[in-house]
């Protein structure tokens, strides 16, 4: 009896201490996102999502070649060269005017829809996946070049529209996606007592997801009343859902890739977050759906 009581304790101050780091964290980084998202002049702005897909990246290679530094910094590099063709032989006008854009989201959409699978019959089956080398570089590649491209495309949006309207739909899927995770978070390790996939993250609950839930409606409402945002006003319920779902998905995922491979956390970067991966692995998954409605609900 003295050992659970030790335990629940000791569980009990470590959910303070994350919780205490995640606040401090998210009151440091939120205002710099907001800054980078509304006053970055452009190439800036680029350089830094690039620099940021490509750290994402370099955690995502440990699902590659986990303790072979050099190997992950070679297909990091490949990343990035990746990246570079794409901005050197594409113009962002005319894959946005053209619907082009469709066809560059719809591999992400491919590996996304076949990840619910993964989620609904892991462990078994795509035991090839996690075999294959190559073929997770090339999920890693087409998922965080998808949400590479996804940002940029929303931020396209200012030119094309001559107005903000683009960098308050990042700032919008961003509030949305993080209120989800951070709602989830908080109200899973205070409530949560039923598991929702034990076998993939045990500590995700079934309180968490409507905890989370609650928490993105209502910072959609706030968002609403403060952002010239009203294009999902006729479907908001249906948005929301479509939002929470894959951030579900995203989550859940990464979970699946790190529960295989025997990592904790993709990194220590940000204080009780982890890894940018953990910390972007549901905006990874939203940014393509997101973009692609947005993209396709608004007339160029």
């Amino acid at each position: 009896m003295e050992i659970l009581k030790s335990n629940d304790i000791s569980q009990k101050g470590e959910f303070l201490i994350n919780f205490i780091h995640r606040v401090i964290t998210s009151c440091i980084l939120v205002p710099f996102v907001i800054y980078i998202i509304f006053f970055f002049p452009r190439n800036l702005f680029i350089f830094s999502v690039f620099s940021i897909s490509l750290v994402t990246f370099w955690e995502w290679s440990q699902f590659i070649y986990q303790k072979i530094i050099f190997k992950r910094f070679i297909c990091t590099i490949l990343f990035s060269i990746i990246l570079l063709i794409f901005h050197l032989i594409i113009d962002f006008k005319i894959l946005i005017s053209n619907k082009l854009f469709i066809v560059v989201f719809s591999f992400s959409l491919i590996w996304w829809i076949t990840s619910i699978f993964l989620i609904i019959f892991f462990p078994f089956y795509f035991k090839f996946l996690y075999e294959s080398k190559e073929l997770i570089f090339i999920i890693g590649t087409i998922i965080i070049f998808s949400f590479y491209f996804g940002i940029l495309a929303l931020k396209n949006i200012d030119s094309l529209k001559n107005n903000f309207l683009g960098t308050y739909l990042i700032l919008y899927m961003f509030s949305l996606v993080w209120s989800f995770d951070s709602g989830s978070y908080f109200f899973g390790r205070i409530l949560g007592k039923n598991k929702l996939i034990k076998s993939i993250s045990p500590r995700k609950t079934f309180e968490g997801v409507i905890g989370g839930i609650i928490t993105t409606y209502f910072v959609y409402y706030i968002l609403e009343y403060f952002l010239p945002v009203n294009i999902f006003q006729k479907n908001f319920m249906l948005f929301i859902f479509t939002i929470i779902f894959w951030s579900i998905v995203g989550d859940l995922t990464e979970s699946i890739f790190k529960r295989k491979f025997g990592i904790a956390e993709s990194g220590k970067i940000i204080p009780g977050h982890g890894g940018l991966l953990d910390r972007l692995d549901s905006l990874i998954a939203v940014t393509p759906i997101f973009s692609l409605i947005v993209l396709i609900s608004i007339e160029m």
